[in-house]
């Protein structure tokens, strides 16, 4: 199997699961209404992103994507398929990881976007270099919650996605532990308190790392579990 016919299976999830996409568009809509109701507040674009879409709806909207893609909780399992039709167990896997990397980095950029845009008010920075800066911020942060849960999924089983979105919660707010996770990288992004003492730029690095580690350990582990 060719490696670009192993993408057909997880993009076929994605095209036709209608009813999985339901949680995506209600997390996605969450957003939106901060964005709107932030409107009447100060400072609106921040609030919007540091309390609606980077601290609640960017989590949970990779997390139903996950689901979305991997609706039997786990890459090893939704890999199956392609491993019984003669894809590599490897292969199979990084199509799988790489199609909820992709989707969630999209999503979240879009929604990022459209954030700034309803929030945006006349004493903000350029609406043109918000909207760029928070989906490029968003495709990062999606893509590396992405990474995140797939590798909770890949070591701990089908309910570690749940597991790994309290911990995010807990370990992303201040001190030592919010460099271990996505969150605070995101929150320190988008304008809000420092992920530990790594400056912004330390936060982007750091979102990339976690991407690329986080995918390249699920990898190892899809192998040793064929």
């Amino acid at each position: 199997m060719s490696a670009l016919a192993v993408f057909r299976h997880p993009l076929s999830r994605v095209l036709s699961g209608r009813a999985r996409w339901l949680p995506v568009l209600a997390w996605s809509a969450l957003a939106i209404l901060v964005a709107v109701l932030s409107r009447r507040q100060d400072h609106a674009v921040y609030v919007a992103l540091s309390r609606g879409f980077g601290a609640v709806s960017m989590p949970l909207v990779v997390f139903a994507v996950f689901g979305l893609v991997c609706p039997e909780g786990t890459v090893v399992a939704a890999a199956r398929p392609l491993v019984f039709l003669g894809a590599p167990a490897r292969r199979a896997a990084v199509s799988i990881m790489l199609t909820v990397a992709i989707v969630s980095a999209l999503v979240c950029a879009a929604l990022g976007a459209a954030v700034v845009a309803i929030a945006h008010g006349p004493k903000d920075p350029s609406l043109g270099a918000d909207l760029l800066t928070t989906a490029a911020v968003g495709a990062l942060g999606g893509a590396a919650y992405a990474g995140y849960f797939s590798f909770g999924s890949a070591y701990f089983g089908a309910h570690a996605r749940g597991i790994f979105l309290v911990m995010d919660v807990m370990l992303g707010g201040f001190g030592v532990g919010a460099v271990l996770t996505p969150r605070a990288h995101v929150r320190a992004l988008f304008g809000g308190d420092l992920a530990g003492r790594l400056s912004p730029r330390g936060s982007y690095v750091a979102l990339a790392v976690m991407l690329v580690l986080f995918l390249l350990l699920s990898t190892l582990r899809s192998r040793s579990r064929r």
